[in-house]
């Protein structure tokens, strides 16, 4: 059965008993899951089984790509990988035990034909339940059911949220794998090929139960690769259809045969492994960093590089290997398919600029085993990770192969000490958590939306952290009031600025913030006096919102554009909205050509053009995501209830700011360039509506401006400076033609003044050259004489240079020949040993000087 029907037959089976078809989610997780990556198929179902979310359908099935860290040191082996997938029914408060133990068997016998005299259970070894619907529901004798401890048969996510007692289902695959009793005697010879997971409680992420869950649910895992491997015989999950062709492109760029020896297979099993994991998360938006899941990405990349170097293999490997991944599962997650161009530029760049640095990093560690004895010593490993990017598992492999250990201790300790200093670094400046004002106020209401003039009444004012019952006329402090028409900053958008009114005070509003549930507004007292408890008026400044309104939607159709134009893989890093301003900082692997960014200009200004009408609208995080394929930044926390932000019929993202009604409002939208602001991350800058046609009209007006200084149309401004360019090289090639007979001339002049001495010449003299003339001219002189030195000096206002040039035979080092001179002239000498310059700012010294070079110069070359 080849692994794409093992995919369908999985999940016809549970169609077939009204589960839900749901598509693999990302690998990038929703962040209230505490998960660096999705790690496994009931990632996704995460709120219904906590019943926080209430699905669309009570039963589900999946194929969900998921990624594990914790067996990246293992991979290389015949079972071990960081990205599989898993096979996976669900069920939400819906059947139970019975149900899905039943159709897992059936599933495994009678779709896949395994032999039932194969295959054992495991339980849980307090669930009598699941015992006794095994000798129920299923042929299984008591005897290959075995009872296991929390380790083995009790499951959670590994951080806080659902789990439960789980059942396994195991495969005999014979004697030729080891002796027999059951996957409590051998895991080698008994396979592990589904896992029937009773969701139960609430857990703290240590295999804890905290609390019963309101309905008892489902989560089956079956991994994709485990279950081939079983169906298809194969000796190992490397030895079946997923793999074959990635470790067949493997084994052509590496010369290596696969089966020719364990170390040929364990690298081939790595590339193909690590190739396959970068390809996914490229696919998904990760790109490589030196934090997160950034790191992870990088370090399985960088992996794979550094055992394919050790092992002798200098080829480029990333970029191939990546693209016989997309070509073997693309039809299948058909992001690989969109994002391949990306995807082979990410790998092949990483791949070139680690290589640049890993020849060094391996000869340090050469060269530091070579002065161990049994320890390779932590600051060794240390500096290879800080400096060289050197992963910590490569160096201690290097050092097993020579029969050292490595003092993980001592690198973990300095490590540790860089992450204090960064921590301290990044806090600098910042305001600590716990350092807000010392108030307990309602939330407070949100107006904004719909307003930006209303009513409300003070709750509280803070002077620094303590609270205060009024303001004076000149005080600044926070205000929060019960309701709000100000706009707290937050999703890059600036807070609002504006005015209260009283009937006897007034007061600008300088900045509004969020503090916890509060909005809080930073006030300036102007007149009267704010005291808790009166009502005001409260008026947001309107061209201001307005300017920030439409950067922001403009943010938004930016994002959109950049997603179309250079793939999916493009996803927000950061932002900036202010009024008639924006900066959006993106995930992508190279510079945006200029053709490109013009490109990309004229599609946003089309969309705003079009006057497409922008629909924010509140629904469940789950239906955004599912429904509307809403982008989510994942670094950021949603709540149950969200609020999607509907452009057209083409955008639609998650976002608490505030926009314009129709995309025509935002007037004009003016890209102003594109850089890098780190590894694999760009920034686009942009004006919008009156700010981005002030910009325009202003360059324009430059542009006029030159277009009279060299007399031309502004139309014909290019052709004009291009003419005037072409008249300065002209002339420039006359001044140094000129320069060239005036050289030649002087050199005439010179040469004869030369002084013998011993078998040298030596030329002294003052001339009236610029400094740049004078040097070409002493060199001219120094070929002229053959052998021996030239000293020329030359004086202006306030200044004064002198220049020496000596023949290479000489054995004298020019600038020694300037320095007693040097220092006539208030200055030093430096340059070359053949040719010194020095400088000073006494020129009447100059002759005083010269005479002292010529001295110097006497006494070297007899």
């Amino acid at each position: 059965m080849l692994a794409d029907d093992i995919r369908r037959t999985f999940l016809a089976f549970f169609e077939a008993r009204d589960h839900k078809l749901y598509p693999s989610s990302s690998l990038i997780p929703p962040p209230e899951t505490n998960l660096m990556l999705t790690t496994a198929g009931m990632v996704q179902f995460r709120p219904y089984f906590l019943g926080t979310e209430k699905p669309s359908h009570p039963r589900a099935t999946s194929v969900q790509k998921s990624f594990r860290t914790t067996d990246v040191d293992e991979v290389g082996d015949q079972s071990h990988l960081t990205l599989f997938e898993m096979l996976g029914n669900f069920s939400f408060g819906d059947y139970f035990k019975k149900e899905a133990i039943a159709w897992a068997w059936e599933l495994l016998t009678t779709e896949f034909g395994l032999d039932p005299e194969r295959l054992w259970a495991t339980v849980y070894e307090e669930d009598d339940e699941a015992e006794q619907l095994w000798l129920e529901v299923t042929p299984i004798p008591a005897e290959r059911i075995q009872r296991l401890g929390k380790n083995e048969n009790f499951w959670d996510m590994g951080v806080a949220g659902p789990g439960g007692p789980n059942s396994e289902i195991w495969y005999d695959r014979g004697p030729a794998y080891g002796e027999e009793g059951g996957p409590a005697v051998n895991d080698t010879r008994y396979l592990e090929v589904y896992n029937l997971v009773f969701i139960q409680y609430e857990t703290d992420g240590a295999k804890n139960i905290v609390k019963p869950l309101p309905a008892p649910s489902v989560d089956t895992g079956m991994g994709l690769e485990r279950i081939t491997t079983v169906l298809q015989e194969a000796s190992s999950i490397y030895d079946t259809d997923l793999f074959s062709p990635i470790l067949d492109r493997a084994a052509g760029l590496t010369g290596r045969t696969r089966g020719a020896s364990d170390d040929d297979d364990r690298l081939l099993r790595t590339l193909t492994d690590h190739a396959r994991s970068t390809a996914f998360l490229i696919a998904d938006g990760v790109t490589p960093s030196n934090e997160g899941r950034g790191y992870v990405l990088r370090r399985v990349m960088r992996r794979a590089i550094t055992k394919a170097r050790l092992a002798g293999v200098n080829t480029k490997l990333l970029q191939e290997l990546t693209e016989a991944v997309v070509e073997r599962f693309g039809h299948v997650y058909p992001e690989l398919q969109r994002n391949s161009e990306g995807i082979a530029l990410v790998a092949a760049r990483e791949e070139e600029r680690f290589t640049q640095t890993l020849d060094i990093g391996l000869r340090i560690l050469e060269e530091s085993i070579e002065k161990a004895t049994d320890v390779l010593p932590g600051n060794v490993a240390f500096k290879l990770q800080d400096t060289y990017g050197f992963p910590l598992d490569i160096t201690k492999d290097v050092a097993t192969e020579r029969g050292l250990t490595v003092d993980v201790d001592g690198y973990e300790r300095l490590m540790e000490e860089q992450r204090t200093r960064s921590r301290e670094v990044g806090e600098a400046g910042k305001v600590r958590a716990g350092a807000g004002p010392r108030i307990d106020v309602a939330p407070t209401e949100f107006l904004g939306y719909e307003k930006r003039t209303d009513t409300g009444k003070v709750v509280a004012i803070a002077k620094g952290v303590e609270p205060a019952a009024s303001l004076a006329p000149g005080e600044e402090a926070d205000v929060v009031f019960d309701r709000t028409p100000f706009y707290p900053e937050g999703g890059g958008q600036i807070g609002d600025r504006g005015l209260l009114l009283a009937a006897d005070a007034k007061a600008e509003v300088l900045d509004t913030q969020k503090v916890g549930a509060a909005i809080m507004h930073r006030v300036r007292v102007t007149d009267g006096e704010i005291a808790v408890g009166m009502e005001m008026e409260l008026h947001v400044d309107p061209a201001l919102r307005t300017g920030a309104e439409q950067a922001h939607t403009a943010t938004h159709i930016l994002h959109h554009t950049l997603r179309n134009t250079l793939g999916e893989h493009v996803r927000q890093m950061g932002s900036l909205v202010e009024p008639g301003r924006l900066r959006f900082d993106f995930s992508h692997f190279s510079s945006v050509d200029p053709g490109s960014l013009s490109e990309i200009e004229e599609t946003i200004n089309t969309r705003v053009e079009s006057d497409d009408k922008v629909t924010p609208f509140d629904t469940s995080y789950r239906e955004a995501i599912d429904k509307y394929h809403a982008m989510a930044f994942f670094e950021e926390k949603y709540g149950d209830v969200v609020r999607v932000v509907e452009i057209g019929d083409y955008s639609y993202e998650l976002c608490g700011g505030t926009h314009v009604p129709q995309t025509g409002h935002v007037g004009f939208v003016k890209l102003l360039g594109e850089s890098s602001i780190g590894s694999n991350i760009r920034r686009v800058e942009a004006l919008t509506g009156v700010e981005g046609l002030r910009w325009v009209n202003v360059r324009l007006r430059e542009a006029e401006r030159a277009a009279e200084l060299v007399r031309t149309a502004p139309d014909e401004l290019v052709a004009g400076i291009q003419r005037l360019l072409k008249t300065q090289k002209e002339l420039e090639r006359q001044i140094a033609a000129g320069q060239r007979s005036g050289i030649s001339a002087a050199v005439n002049e010179l040469v004869p003044t030369a002084q013998q001495i011993d078998s040298a010449q030596l030329v002294v003299a003052r001339r009236t050259e610029e400094v740049g003339v004078l040097r070409e001219l002493a060199v001219a002189v120094r070929d002229k004489i053959g052998r021996g030195a030239v000293i020329l000096g030359t004086s202006g206002e306030g200044s004064v240079n002198l220049v020496a040039a000596v023949t290479k035979d000489l054995g004298v080092d020019a600038r020694e020949l300037l320095r007693p001179a040097a220092e006539r002239i208030g200055g030093g000498a430096g340059g070359k040993p053949d040719l010194a310059l020095a400088g000073g700012r006494n020129p009447e010294a100059l002759d005083d000087a010269l005479e002292v070079a010529r001295q110097q110069a006497q006494g070297s070359l007899q």
